[in-house]
């Protein structure tokens, strides 16, 4: 093994033009020699012209066993690294020997797979051919690295290939010793290497990068509706969207390193790459609008481009669902077989666009002509429509016959794409070096720059890696906390000093001794009074002039006070409009008391009518009182003059009575006396007193 056969050096291997060129290097001397074997036993099944792959000498079973017996898992490797060597050659023989070269890579692993002794797992196996790293042109590459490469879609199919993808999706690092047992988790060393394991899977790390891009998406729809960007220096919402926009570029630089050939034939790729370029230009504009303070017209306009692209690139973001990874799949097959659509949308736009613009030469605009309905009556005005109509009906026309021809011709290979794209991403995340999302990722990088600086050794860098990201994350996460707590205890207070302090100078130059000052004018009172608060707040710039003679602090005086005075200006045609708000709703209140005291008035008239009326019904009814009362006057004195008669007449009555009562009491006493004489001489006794008695 250690003499290098004289066929390594040659680079036909028995066909002419070959691609093969086998590296020299002596380390590499297995694999290159497996290669080379793979690479004649093809070649002589083959033959120098036979596009038939299909033939029965290809794909039997005595060339399957003779390239499995050349170096066992290797040869995996060395089949799909002979057709990733034929890819090279854009031409029909090649590319059908490439095709020829998956199915027998398959055919050598599932001969691998029954060859298994009794005691090694189907993962074990599977790790060997698929996933161990062989070193060819100081590269170390795996089967799979290879497959996904040249896009071995015949052979990413297989369903032992898909079934060690799922496993390496799940369990990540795990996966490279299949026989491992959960140890407890007894010790510090081991906790923290089951964690490490856990955020190092695939699987992790996609979940986090979906959660964490769609918090990017609310911070981005928080940043451009609820901050006022526009004005003033950027807040610590603007600063995270720009860091978050940053890693987002680091990570598809590090996509585009990695797939150098195919990263820009994914029209996909023009969508994740090109809104945190939008952002990164934004932030570029707004860095100059600071510094120079300038128009803020340029981020405006890059920031609600990027609405589009990012609300567009949501789908992309959950591509690891089968659903939304062929979703993709189609949505790129398509753009990349219909770029013929692009040149008739140009063309339609620059016509509509001068249709336009011959409307609108009379002076009005055609939103304007629409409105009034006169395109009717003339010639360009139908010809606008008819050609907008038109126009719109082709387009939409071919582009869904366009699509539907793209996609009938994908959904036969639809389950062997995605199988490539979802082990494009599986492998990918296995072998990435930046296991937290954006923007995470910036600082990532920083300390890993700083740590290949500070050790050389490979196991220092990491250590010191992991923990410097752990510090400089939770730093930043108790800045951003602890920034956010103090801004939501200085707001209140900052907001009711400045309401005491607006109150105390209203009440200062509302007061007599200061009302000489200013004008009698209440409308334009409360410019004034912004007036005098700016003067005082230029007050001690001015001051500042005077004490600092160094240039750089008078720059940044003057600038400040250009910026003031920006707001000055800016205040004044605010307290102007409201000026004329303030006189148009005076003028309108005017109007509105007009008519209510024409209102009033009338009311008025009629209330006195009515007072009048009620004043002459009640005279009458005091009058008929009065006549009522006088009546009832007289029938009482009559009554009364009745009533004395009457008492008169019993006062006469009784005088005559009078003397012969008298009389009657007096024959009565006597007759008393006599009995009581009677009773005591003769003692009458009881009965007869009693006789006597009843008898009188």
């Amino acid at each position: 093994m250690a003499d290098i056969p004289d066929f390594l050096n040659d680079t036909s291997l028995l066909l002419p033009n070959s691609p093969i060129s086998i590296p020299s290097d002596s380390s590499t001397l297995v694999i290159r020699e497996t290669i080379s074997n793979a690479y004649r036993t093809i070649a002589e099944k083959i033959g120098p012209h036979n596009e038939n792959l299909d033939s029965e000498p290809f794909f039997s079973k005595k060339t399957t066993t003779a390239l499995t017996d050349l170096g066992g898992p290797a040869t995996v490797y060395a089949v799909l690294y002979t057709g990733k060597l034929f890819t090279k050659r854009e031409d029909k023989v090649s590319n059908s020997r490439a095709r020829g070269c998956w199915v027998l890579a398959g055919n050598v692993l599932e001969l691998l797979l029954e060859r298994r002794e009794a005691g090694v797992s189907e993962r074990e196996v599977l790790w060997e051919a698929l996933l161990k790293p062989w070193k060819i042109d100081s590269i170390e590459k795996s089967a799979l690295d290879i497959a996904t490469r040249a896009e071995a879609r015949h052979f990413l199919v297989l369903p032992s290939v898909q079934s060690f993808v799922q496993a390496l999706w799940k369990t990540g690092r795990k996966i490279s010793d299949p026989m491992l047992v959960d140890s407890p988790l007894s010790t510090r060393k081991a906790k923290f290497k089951r964690i490490t394991e856990i955020i190092t899977t695939p699987r992790f790390q996609n979940t986090t990068t979906v959660i964490m891009n769609f918090a990017f998406l609310a911070l981005y729809t928080y940043v451009v509706n609820c901050t006022d960007y526009k004005s003033g220096a950027p807040n610590i919402s603007e600063w995270s969207l720009y860091l978050w926009a940053f890693g987002f570029l680091i990570q598809e630089f590090k996509k585009m390193r990695d797939m150098k050939s195919i990263y820009f034939r994914i029209p996909s790729s023009y969508i994740t790459l090109s809104f945190p370029s939008i952002l990164f230009f934004a932030f570029i504009a707004r860095a100059f609008n600071v510094t120079f303070s300038g128009p803020m017209f340029l981020e405006f306009d890059l920031l609600s481009l990027t609405s589009l692209l990012l609300y567009a690139n949501t789908i992309i973001w959950l591509d690891s669902n089968r659903a939304c990874g062929k979703t993709v799949i189609v949505f790129n097959a398509i753009m990349s077989r219909s770029l013929w659509f692009l040149p008739l949308i140009l063309a339609v736009t620059i016509g509509t666009g001068q249709a336009i613009w011959s409307a609108e030469k009379g002076g009005a605009a055609v939103e304007s002509v629409l409105i009034l309905s006169t395109l009717s009556s003339s010639f360009t005005g139908r010809l606008l429509i008819a050609y907008t109509v038109i126009a719109t009906l082709l387009l939409v026309s071919l582009l869904i016959a366009s699509f539907s021809a793209c996609y009938y011709q994908l959904v036969p290979s639809l389950e062997a794409e995605y199988a490539l794209y979802f082990t494009r991403k599986a492998t990918g995340l296995f072998h990435s070096v930046y296991v937290f999302p954006p923007p995470s990722n910036v600082m990532q990088v920083i300390i890993r720059k700083v740590s290949q600086h500070v050790l050389r050794k490979r196991n220092s860098i990491v250590w010191i890696e992991h923990m410097m990201w752990w510090i400089m994350f939770a730093a930043f996460v108790i800045c951003v906390v602890s920034w956010e707590i103090v801004l939501k205890m200085i707001g209140p207070v900052k907001r009711a000093m400045a309401k005491s302090y607006t109150k105390l100078r209203t009440w200062i130059h509302c007061s007599p001794q200061s009302s000489s000052f200013y004008p009698p004018s209440s409308t334009h009172f409360s410019s004034f009074l912004q007036i005098e608060h700016l003067k005082d707040a230029i007050e001690p710039e001015e001051r500042a002039l005077n004490r600092d003679l160094q240039l750089g602090k008078i720059v940044d005086t003057l600038l400040r006070i250009e910026t003031k005075l920006h707001e000055f200006d800016s205040r004044i045609e605010t307290l102007e409009r409201l000026s004329q708000e303030r006189h148009l709703s005076l003028d309108t209140k005017l109007t509105s008391l007009e008519s209510v005291s024409r209102i009033q008035h009338g009311t008025l008239t009629h209330v006195n009518q009515m007072q009048v009326d009620t004043v002459g019904a009640v005279t009458k009814v005091e009058k008929t009182i009065v006549e009522r009362l006088n009546k009832v006057e007289d029938t009482q004195i009559e009554g009364i003059k009745k009533l004395e008669y009457k008492q008169l007449e019993i006062e006469k009555k009784i005088r005559e009575t009078l003397p012969k009562m008298m009389e009657k009491e007096v024959e009565v006493e006597k007759r008393l006396d006599m009995v009581e004489h009677v009773v005591v001489r003769h003692d009458i006794d009881n009965e007869t007193v009693d006789w006597f008695g009843r008898a009188m």
